[in-house]
Parts: C-alpha cells; sequence; structure tokens
C-alpha cells in the first residue's frame, strides 16, 4: 500500500510529464515512447507546439505513417478526446497505418497503455471509451461521411490528395471548433482538390514539405529538443530512404518527370503531360546501313481499315530498326497481302498482330495462309487488353501499357540503330515522344488512343506496331507449323454442332 505523501508525489509527477508532454508532443515521442525522430518527423512535431492545423506533402520514406502513431497516440493521453483517422486507401489504412497506432500504444509504459483496449478498428480508454478514443475510418466511392459527426477532436487525413473534396465538406463545420486539431499528409499526386488548395492559397493549415533527397539512410543529421532539465541536446539520427532508390526512380522515370517530382521531390506535378518515351532518349539513336540479317526479325503490325487511321508496319533486329512503313485506305486482304510481300522481302521471323478488333481478321489470316510447305504463318498474338506479364519490368495496368513502357526501356538503355527512311522515320519518332503517362492506384498507365484523339493528335500506329515486337523477347515461343495432311487430318476429326431451331 502506498501511502498518502505517495500517492500525492506521484500524482504530482505524472501530471509533470503529461502537462509537458502535451504542450511538446516531440517530447512525448521521446520520453514516453522512447523513438528518436528523423529530422523530418522533428520538425512537423515541434510545429504542433505553435499550430493547431498541419498539413504536409512529402515524397516517400518520410514516415508519416509513423507520424499518424505517434500524434493519435500523443491526443489520447495528453488530451483525452477523439481522433478519427482517414484516408484515401482503405489498404493503406489498415495494413500500414492502423498497426503503426496500436505499436505505438504497446510501447508506453505499462501505467499509460494499459489504459486502452484495441477492438476493431478503434483503440479505446477502459475509462472514458467512448470520448477517448482512436476511431479509424475507410473513405467509399458513394459516401462522404468519414468524418461524419466528430466534433471537438483531432482529425488525421492519410494521402489526402486523393481524398474527395466531398469528405472535406462535411468536415469543415467540426474544423472550426476552438480544440479541434487536424493533421493532413500525403504524397502530391492531384493538382486539384483541397488538398492542393490548402498549399496554393493561404488558409488555417500551416503547411510543410519534404523531399526523399534529404533523409538518405546513408546520412547522419542533427537537430536540437529541451530536456526536462531544461538543457539543450544535440539529437543525432540517420535518414529513412535509400540512395539506390532515388537513383532507380531517377532512371525509371527521369529527374524532371511529373512522376520525379511527387514521389520524391514531394512537389506538385507540372502543367505539361510525361512523355512515355523522353525526346533525348531518341537523340541517341544512330543512323546505320542496311546490313545481313544477323539474328531474329520480327514485325509488328496495327491495322486499320477504311477509316482515319493508318495500317502501321515495323520490323525490328534486336536492336535495329530496319524499316518502318504506314499506309491508308487498304482493306484487310490488300493490307494482309502486303505485309506478305513485306514479311518475304525481310526475311522477317515472327510477325505480331493484336487479335482485337480489325486484328482478329489479319491474325487468322496469317494463321491460316501457306507459309512455307505448311499451314500458317509464325503469327504471335499480342492481345494489348490483356494482363501485362510479372516479369519486373514495371507495375502496369494493361499489356499496352507494359509494351509502352518496354518501348521507353529500349531507347532509354539500348544502343539503338535505325536504317529507315528520313521522312518515315520523322513520323516514328513523333508517334513514340507524343504519348505520355500518368500513376494509376500505382500502376503505370500510357496514354490511349482515344485520349490522343481528343487531342487532335491521331493514333500512333507505326509506334504501336514497334511495341508489338517487343512481347516475344521476355519469353520463349515455340511455334508449330502443321504439315497440310496433319492440317487435315485435324479438321475431319472436328465434330460441328448440331444446329437446332427448337433450341437456342
Amino acid at each position: 500500500m502506498m501511502s498518502p505523501d505517495e500517492v500525492v508525489s506521484l500524482k504530482r509527477s505524472m501530471s509533470f510529464w503529461l502537462c509537458r508532454w502535451r504542450r511538446y508532443p516531440l517530447a512525448y515521442v521521446i520520453e514516453c515512447i522512447g523513438d528518436v525522430p528523423t529530422h523530418q518527423q522533428a520538425q512537423v512535431l515541434k510545429a504542433f507546439e505553435h499550430h493547431r492545423f498541419v498539413a504536409v506533402k512529402s515524397g516517400h520514406g518520410i514516415g508519416k505513417s509513423k507520424l499518424i502513431g505517434w500524434l493519435s497516440n500523443w491526443w489520447l493521453d495528453t488530451h483525452g478526446k477523439r481522433a478519427p483517422i482517414t484516408g484515401a486507401g482503405g489498404d493503406q489504412l489498415k495494413d500500414i497505418v492502423w498497426p503503426e497506432v496500436k505499436v505505438v500504444c504497446n510501447t508506453k509504459p505499462k501505467w499509460l497503455g494499459s489504459r486502452y483496449v484495441s477492438v476493431e478498428g478503434e483503440l479505446k480508454s477502459t475509462e472514458y471509451p467512448e470520448i477517448c478514443r482512436a476511431i479509424l475510418r475507410t473513405t467509399r466511392q458513394d459516401n462522404d461521411d468519414a468524418l461524419q459527426g466528430f466534433h471537438d477532436c483531432m482529425f488525421f487525413i492519410d494521402e489526402a490528395s486523393g481524398v474527395r473534396d466531398g469528405v472535406f465538406e462535411v468536415a469543415s463545420g467540426a474544423l472550426g471548433d476552438p480544440g479541434c486539431y487536424g493533421f493532413m499528409t500525403g504524397n502530391p499526386t492531384r493538382t486539384s482538390g483541397y488538398f492542393h488548395d490548402v498549399f496554393t492559397n493561404p488558409t488555417f493549415w500551416y503547411t510543410m514539405s519534404f523531399s526523399s533527397e534529404d533523409t538518405m539512410a546513408e546520412e547522419t543529421y542533427s537537430w536540437f529538443y529541451v530536456d526536462p532539465s531544461g538543457q539543450l541536446r544535440k539529437m543525432t539520427c540517420h535518414g529513412r530512404q535509400t540512395r539506390r532508390w532515388i537513383e532507380d526512380m531517377r532512371n525509371s522515370y527521369g529527374i524532371s518527370s511529373n512522376v520525379y517530382r511527387y514521389r520524391v521531390l514531394g512537389e506538385f506535378a507540372n502543367m505539361r503531360r510525361d512523355s512515355v518515351i523522353e525526346p533525348q532518349f531518341i537523340d541517341r539513336v544512330r543512323v546505320s546501313t542496311q546490313l545481313p540479317k544477323a539474328g531474329t526479325r520480327r514485325m509488328g503490325v496495327d491495322p486499320a481499315w477504311m477509316g482515319q487511321d493508318d495500317t502501321g508496319v515495323v520490323i525490328r533486329e534486336g536492336t535495329r530498326i530496319i524499316h518502318a512503313e504506314k499506309w491508308h485506305g487498304f482493306d484487310l486482304v490488300e493490307s494482309f497481302n502486303r505485309c506478305r510481300v513485306l514479311f518475304a522481302d525481310w526475311e522477317c521471323d515472327y510477325v505480331h498482330v493484336d487479335p482485337i478488333g480489325v486484328g482478329a481478321g489479319l491474325y487468322d489470316m496469317f494463321r491460316h495462309a501457306v507459309y512455307r510447305n505448311g499451314i500458317g504463318y509464325p503469327v504471335i498474338s499480342v492481345m494489348a487488353s490483356a494482363a501485362p506479364p510479372n516479369d519486373g519490368t514495371a507495375l502496369c495496368r494493361t499489356l499496352r501499357d507494359w509494351l509502352w513502357w518496354r518501348s521507353r526501356e529500349f531507347f532509354r538503355s539500348k544502343n539503338v540503330e535505325q536504317c529507315v527512311k528520313a521522312e518515315v522515320w520523322g513520323d516514328l519518332v513523333s508517334e513514340l515522344t507524343t504519348p505520355g503517362y500518368k500513376i494509376v492506384s500505382g500502376k503505370i498507365v500510357a496514354e490511349s488512343k482515344d485520349d490522343l484523339k481528343k487531342r487532335g493528335i491521331r493514333s500512333p500506329n507505326m509506334a504501336d506496331a514497334l511495341n508489338l515486337t517487343f512481347y516475344g523477347d521476355h519469353e520463349t515461343f515455340h511455334v508449330k507449323y502443321m504439315t497440310t495432311s496433319e492440317y487435315r487430318s485435324t479438321m475431319h476429326k472436328k465434330k460441328r454442332p448440331v444446329r437446332s431451331w427448337k433450341t437456342r
């Protein structure tokens, strides 16, 4: 049993620490949790000494989820009020943010951490469960009420750039409460919406920006902190991001790309589009003379039929683009015959066709036409709308996006040569460098033909034809040729369906 004097002493001690931590969130993290923040995290924690609403845009690897874990527990322990936590991605909240909240709670001293229990997306006080609790609220596409009904609390909004404006409109009334706080963070992936407006127009939010380039794991950083005795102490830490990741982002997207701006630099994108294939990549292509065949030759065909688009054909041998041409106004049979001539003249080994739409007829013609005393040309089906291969090239949405990205890497990292007529090469270069790309749900999406037409740009048929030839380099194709007798025997074995007018 503790004596009355010991109880009074303990209460005074607890009161001292809670009052100190309430005013200095940085001291709470160091003294209560036992963690040492990075120099960037320390700046955010210090900002809450003077501001109630703090918005942070940054690149990856800053430690934003850890900040939400620290600050949500700080709010519960020192203010004893509600802490709704929401964001753009449900999986991100459940798998990354919410575990950080629970880990920080379990790290606290037992006399403080034992006051909470975690159940079904809530971390609540055992003494005041209705008032003192952190609540996980995921946003839904059909509902903006994730922050509905909360007052006199601290809002936490993760990946705020992707949160719809309707969610902020619902919470706007509560943001004016005298005792309300807010912490909003994310990568600046959108150039519109509430998160963007906070950083471009004066508001009650205190804004901060951080770059991944300024938090290298290989370097040591320092910042100052006042300990409980009033002494100024110099704290040291390492960064959170690797230099290798920074270099990979530069090589993959380019240092001037919008993706690099918002994923690494923590800046909003420029208004210009990011080209899938940047002009400087094409500038390195060397002009070559025609040489005898020395490797596998692939012919890509992007067909068109009686419309505004052209039929594009490109023949590639390794890192050499040896032929390209396009034509307009041919029907499918005329285009097929022209392709057969090109296939023979250039001694091609494979022909690549997208069997969707007009390409379906051309694909079948190649498959059934007689070739070298057998049945069918060595034609490869490249279904652009299919899922991309999981080969580590890049995370793309469809095979077409993957092919564009393969083409990008081809010109970026290979010593490419071309021996195409100058006027045709100019058209091909224009088609290659015009389409842009964006990142949607973490996946690369190349600009579609429909979007290009909306900008008044014709379909890049020759560029798409070249892209088709890259489907085949990443795996081995086993093309089986049947003799005429084998083909006929298979046709006799096929059972034709019995048709009846009485059944459907």
